[in-house]
């Protein structure tokens, strides 16, 4: 095989490899608009992460207060989600 031969093999890989990850993250998407308890969860973490990164005090107490409202939310969902799940089963 030559260079170029190569070369194509390897962007052809490459290129599988982003569709791959184009269809995962279209799937993920679709899962959390058809949850939106996945969502809530979501924001959480994502305030989760920019307490860790950022330095702002200020920032940090208004995400800590976000997060402190959404938690009792999503686990009140989560709950609910779980009690009506066993609800369905039993009938």
């Amino acid at each position: 095989m030559s260079h170029f031969d190569t070369e194509i093999n390897e962007l052809q890989k490459k290129i599988i490899h982003l569709e791959e990850k184009k269809q995962e993250q279209r799937e993920k998407d679709l899962q959390q608009i058809n949850n939106p308890l996945n969502i809530l969860k979501n924001i959480i973490d994502e305030k989760r992460k920019h307490i860790e990164l950022n330095s702002n005090s200020v920032t940090k107490l208004s995400d800590r207060k976000k997060i402190a409202v959404l938690e009792p939310i999503v686990n009140l969902f989560k709950n609910i989600e779980d009690r009506l799940d066993k609800l369905e089963k039993k009938n």
